[in-house]
C-alpha cells in the first residue's frame, strides 16, 4: 500500500503444486494480480492451469490433458477457457 498524492494498493500471488507418481503426473498453477489506484481498478488478472499426464507401463507412450482459465477484464477477457490433450512418445 502507498499513499500521498494517490492512494494505491496492489497484491499478486501465485501457487504451483505438482505431484508425480510412477504412472500419473498432476500439475496445478494459480495466479492472481490486483491493483487499485484512487478507488479505480487498474489491474485485475486471474489465471489457472491444470495438467495431467498418464504414462503407460513398460512403454514410452503417454497421454496428457490440459485445461487453462484466464480472466483479465482490463484487456477485455471476461472468461477464457483453453483445453487440450493428446498422445505422445518420449
Amino acid at each position: 500500500m502507498s499513499s500521498g498524492n494517490t492512494d494505491e494498493w496492489s497484491v499478486s500471488t501465485s501457487i504451483d503444486i505438482e505431484r508425480k507418481g510412477p504412472l500419473w503426473e498432476h500439475n496445478f498453477e494459480l495466479e492472481i494480480a490486483l491493483q487499485d489506484s484512487d478507488g479505480e481498478r487498474t489491474e485485475e488478472r486471474f489465471g489457472g492451469n491444470y495438467r495431467i499426464r498418464r504414462d503407460f507401463t513398460n512403454s514410452q507412450w503417454f497421454v496428457f490433458g490440459k485445461v487453462r482459465y484466464d480472466r483479465d477484464r482490463l484487456l477485455g477477457i471476461d472468461n477464457r477457457f483453453t483445453e487440450g490433450g493428446g498422445i505422445g512418445y518420449q
